[in-house]
């Protein structure tokens, strides 16, 4: 099944990407903790870098929640807790 056994550590099997990632992110930033951020994750980190750098605006779905709306999500559940929401019937 196997062609021949790991005899030495896994991680020395691996092609080194730190210069990749840094080529990568060198438009946005030079900053080794955002090199990592896309290192570790690619495709969710250049997103985020590009957000954090002003190059895309966040959809509003990322966007913080204000406190005013917060509270009435809370108050929702709250009163789905208590069986008072009910789903309209569709017409």
């Amino acid at each position: 099944m196997y062609k021949k056994a790991i005899k030495g550590r896994p991680a020395d099997l691996l092609e080194p990407e730190l210069e990749a990632a840094t080529e990568a992110v060198k438009k946005l930033s030079s900053d080794m903790k955002d090199v990592l951020i896309y290192a570790l994750y690619p495709t969710t980190g250049m997103q985020f870098l590009k957000w954090k750098y002003g190059v895309e605006s966040p959809p509003a779905d990322v966007l913080p929640k204000s406190l005013e709306k917060a509270k009435a999500e809370r108050g929702l559940v709250q009163k789905a807790k208590k069986g008072l929401v009910c789903e309209l019937p569709e017409k």
